[in-house]
């Protein structure tokens, strides 16, 4: 499975320590790159990065596009997606949480408050991503050759009350039959 950044940077360049275990970590990285990263890149570009992590090849703009503006948004989209279960493991047992003879195990209202800072960091970086994205189209000709059945990115986004209102995902048209024809982007 090829993921945009490794734990070690998640780890460096967000309020996540080096003692979480990569295992935990890894199943946030995943969701955080599919459900938060991949629709603003597009199917196209999104699998034509992935291919080339994978290659080793990643250079010039799409080294500046993964590094510069990827990569940041990702790693807060991880800590979103890890923080409802930072508090709470699943083992053998069941259901646990764990104690220590030195912490304190932190209140609901203090980890919903750390993972609304954690949303604001991500929505920021997914923010100049798009942006990026969108002044920069001619570097980035996966950005905008998508066909249907691939997705096409999307291309804005807001948060307003704590609820992200995106613009740019396919438009579905349906045909006589009442069956999907066709879905072109905006």
């Amino acid at each position: 499975m090829v993921i945009y950044a490794d734990s070690d940077y998640i780890k460096a360049y967000t309020y996540l320590n080096g003692s979480i275990g990569d295992d935990y970590l890894r199943v946030a990285m995943l969701s955080a790159q599919d459900k938060w990263i991949s629709p603003y890149l597009g199917d196209s570009l999104y699998s034509y990065l992935k291919a080339q992590i994978q290659a080793g090849t990643i250079s010039g703009n799409y080294s500046t596009l993964l590094n510069d503006y990827i990569k940041p948004a990702f790693a807060w989209w991880t800590v979103v997606e890890y923080l409802p279960n930072a508090m709470v493991k699943i083992d053998n047992s069941g259901l646990v949480q764990r104690t220590s003879d030195d912490t304190i195990s932190a209140s609901r209202n203090d980890k919903e408050m750390l993972q609304a800072q954690a949303r604001d960091n991500a929505e920021h970086y997914t923010q100049a991503l798009v942006r990026y994205l969108c002044a920069n189209t001619t570097l980035f000709p996966q950005y905008s050759d998508n066909v249907y059945p691939q997705r096409s990115p999307i291309v804005s986004n807001f948060n307003q009350l704590g609820m992200t209102v995106t613009k740019g995902h396919n438009r579905a048209k349906f045909g006589r039959d009442n069956r999907f024809a066709y879905a072109y982007r905006d």
